[in-house]
């Protein structure tokens, strides 16, 4: 059997380790000194891995500083939630008790059991009765026969100082634990008084309070932080609102609906300022709808109507109902305006709006109040204006939506006066543009009842057309200067040769003699008589011009060779003989 290498004097052997050194041998490294565990994990509390380092646990002690810089970092930047907050409290208790169980600590079911174990550490470390008792407990065991003496026992473990650990543990742990609560209280006192601020509606103080909140603020309580960007996301949208609403209401009324859609909208009145500023343009809509723009006259009972769908006084809201009312009112008082066509045009699109249940029905009752009135004025306005197809459009609706009115008398009358005048423009643009000739007229004749009837002896103011030289030599008496003081139109054709006055001979050639006879004729005109009040023709006949004949001397003209004056030529007609020839039409 082996036998084991005697061990070297003054140094005892171990089963289980190397050998123990004596106090004062190279190699003799004094025992630990146990550290209070409530030090240790106070001193953890810290997050900086300070009670590891009480511990002589120097890379536990970084690995914990490090992760723990690394999660504060992510909770004030990326994770500034609630879970994310559960998960970095859960760290710090964590280290904390780790730390006290590492020093030591137990918890309570484990009470007894180290309380035995303090009791017998307690009576190895006590300096006085540990030398006297030792060499007696050391006889009475040592077995009959036994010779070899018992190594000497190392110097005691120094004893807990647990003043000095908590002290050195609360310098550590309490500037962290206190600078993290006070930065908490702060910033919970910011969020109230900007929260208050908000809930009064004064957003520009409230976002100057949030704008105090600073990094600090964020290692401390990040997800209050992340909640205070949202409040100012929504005071900032008050904010453009009451900026937007001195420029442009309806768009700072959809930024307050965003607003109110917003999860951190804190101000309560946010729905009634939308309300006053759908209200507010609605009113300045229908102001300017009162000069007949009718697109404003929608818009405007549209936003009335968006007020009463989403402001009846349901789900704890404010009934605005009496402020439509209030709009409505005003509006419908200002009618009729001083321009009647506005008027007319305001109370054709109320007449044919469709409202169906939306509470602004009331509004068509004024119409027959006010459009009868308006749609004669109107008519009478645009005749002033020559506008007369128009005029007559008012003048029948009228007639048409209210025959029993006591103004359709008035209606009746404009569209006869409308009628006339229609046919009248009509009449004198088919008889422009004659020039010298003969007008459209003559060819497409069209009535004019505005005219006398071609009835009677006369005179008959007419207007002569294809005869221009003629119209000339006629009386003012019989000659209208335009169609509206016209009874008749005279188109007259060409000249024709009518019957021989007398036949003379003419001698031409001079030198030779020779005799030629020359028929003096009178003038033939064709002449188609238009009563203008019906258009219809009333006459086709021939004016017959005559004249004097025979005259001394008939000029002539000729190329190279003499052949003589013509054989026919037209008497030479003065202005009685005119006037003679077209007497009949005048006076019939």
């Amino acid at each position: 059997m082996p036998s084991e290498p005697p061990s070297e004097p003054g140094r005892p052997s171990s089963d289980f380790g190397p050998p123990s050194y004596a106090p004062g041998e190279p190699g003799y490294a004094p025992p630990a000194r146990p550290r209070d565990p409530y030090a240790v994990g106070l001193a953890n509390a810290s997050l900086l891995g300070v009670g590891y380092g009480m511990l002589r646990r120097p890379r536990l002690a970084a690995g914990t500083a490090a992760l723990s810089v690394l999660l504060v970092v992510l909770l004030a930047t990326v994770g500034r939630n609630a879970w994310f907050q559960a998960v970095v409290l859960a760290w710090w208790i964590g280290v904390t008790v780790h730390g006290w169980y590492l020093a030591g600590g137990r918890p309570p079911r484990r009470r007894a059991a180290a309380t035995a174990t303090d009791q017998a550490t307690d009576q190895a470390t006590e300096p006085a009765a540990a030398p006297a008792a030792a060499p007696a407990a050391e006889q009475a065991a040592e077995p009959a026969g036994t010779a070899a003496p018992a190594p000497a026992a190392g110097p005691p473990a120094p004893p807990v100082n647990r003043r000095r650990d908590r002290l050195v543990a609360l310098a550590v742990a309490a500037p962290v634990l206190l600078a993290c609560t006070a930065l908490r209280l702060d910033a919970s006192r910011i969020e109230d008084n900007a929260a208050d601020a908000h809930r009064a509606g004064e957003c520009a103080q409230a976002v100057s309070d949030l704008d105090g909140l600073w990094f600090g603020h964020r290692l401390a309580d990040a997800p209050l932080t992340a909640r205070a960007e949202d409040s100012t996301e929504a005071c900032e949208l008050l904010l453009k609102a009451e900026d937007e609403a001195d420029r442009h209401r309806l768009r700072a009324a959809r930024t307050l609906q965003v607003y109110a859609d917003h999860p951190e909208a804190l101000w309560e009145g946010a729905d009634n300022r939308r309300a006053d500023l759908l209200l507010a343009q609605a009113e300045d809509e229908l102001e300017t709808g009162l000069t007949g723009d009718v697109d404003r006259l929608s818009a405007g009972f549209g936003h009335l109507g968006t007020v009463l769908t989403e402001y009846t006084g349901e789900h704890g809201g404010q009934d605005r109902s009496g402020d439509v009312d209030e709009v409505l009112d005003g509006f419908l008082g200002a009618l009729p305006t001083d321009d009647a066509c506005q008027t007319k045009a305001v109370t054709d699109w109320l007449g044919q709006r469709e409202s169906g249940d939306d509470g602004l029905g009331r509004a068509a009752d004024v119409v027959p109040e006010v459009a009868p009135a308006a749609m004669v004025d109107c008519g009478d306005a645009l005749m002033a204006e020559d506008t007369w197809e128009e005029a007559r459009t008012q003048y029948r609706q009228l007639l048409d939506e209210y025959p029993d009115h006591e103004l359709t008398g008035a209606a009746a009358d404009g569209v006869e006066r409308a009628d006339t005048a229609i046919e009248l423009d009509n009449v004198r643009g088919l008889l422009s543009g004659a020039g010298g000739g003969k007008p459209e007229y003559c060819d497409s004749p069209a009535p004019y009842r505005g005219a006398k009837p071609y009835r009677g002896g006369g005179p008959h103011r007419a207007l002569l057309y294809g005869q221009n030289g003629h119209r000339s030599k006629l009386p003012s008496s019989w000659k209208a200067k335009d169609a509206k003081d016209a009874v008749v139109i005279l188109c007259a054709g060409k000249p024709r040769y009518g019957a021989t006055v007398a036949t003379c001979p003419y001698e031409y050639d001079s030198g030779i003699g020779k005799v030629k006879n020359v028929s003096f004729k009178n003038r033939d005109i064709p002449v188609r008589v238009y009563e203008l009040r019906t258009g219809k023709l009333v006459k086709k006949t021939t004016v017959e011009i005559g004249g004097s004949s025979c005259p001394a001397t008939l000029p002539y003209t000729y190329y190279g060779i003499d052949t003589g004056p013509p054989s026919q030529k037209y008497v030479t007609s003065s202005d009685s003989d005119v006037r003679a020839g077209y007497e009949p039409l005048i006076h019939p």
